[in-house]
């Protein structure tokens, strides 16, 4: 299942400042929910990661896979 967040309103965008994203470490002009600078893509991808993650890792021992 693939993420797509919703970051059309205008406290998603840092006014023309670019800082450095905190995931990827590149410059961004986009902040996340907590303000922080990060691509869109950045987070979509690292929340999908880690819905993956939990859903490999949440069932019996006997029936976890590892990667």
């Amino acid at each position: 299942m693939v993420t797509h967040l919703d970051w059309s309103g205008p406290e998603h965008w840092n006014r023309g400042r670019r800082k450095t994203c905190r995931i990827c470490r590149k410059p961004s002009y986009l902040l996340d929910d907590a303000g922080r600078a990060a691509h869109k893509a950045c987070i979509e991808d690292a929340v999908t990661n880690r819905r993956h993650l939990k859903a490999i890792t949440s069932g019996p021992r006997s029936e976890r896979t590892t990667a």
